[in-house]
């Protein structure tokens, strides 16, 4: 799998502008995965101290790593083992966040929405 990257130059001459762009594919490694594949569940939304994450595989999921919506890790827990977690959310700013779910089949990306009391 591999995700598309691309960049561009822009240069100016006395009639006209040229602009080259360059798209490369670089090999991320992991697949991203659709959530529906194998049904992860993120719950409940809002949440407001605890935030449970459920997958229908058993011992399937690795990572959990948590962004605030600036794209800053909020969160991380990389020895994550099963098929339920339950993530402690009550000192976490109100927020959109978006987790990042490794497992056994790859990464998935959930938007979540939080609620501080």
């Amino acid at each position: 799998v591999e995700t598309q990257h691309a960049t561009s130059l822009q240069t100016e001459c006395d009639s006209c502008t040229i602009i080259i762009l360059t798209v490369f594919n670089i090999p991320d490694g992991i697949s991203n995965v659709n959530a529906q594949q194998f049904n992860v569940k993120v719950y409940p939304i809002p949440a407001y101290s605890l935030l449970n994450i459920e997958t229908d595989m058993n011992n399937g999921m690795r990572t959990i790593q948590c962004y605030s919506s600036y794209g800053g890790m909020v969160f991380q827990d990389l020895t994550v083992h099963g098929s339920t977690y339950q993530m402690n959310v009550s000192n976490f700013a109100s927020g959109e966040y978006f987790l990042r779910i490794q497992t056994t089949q790859g990464i998935v990306t959930k938007k979540v929405v939080i609620i501080s009391n």
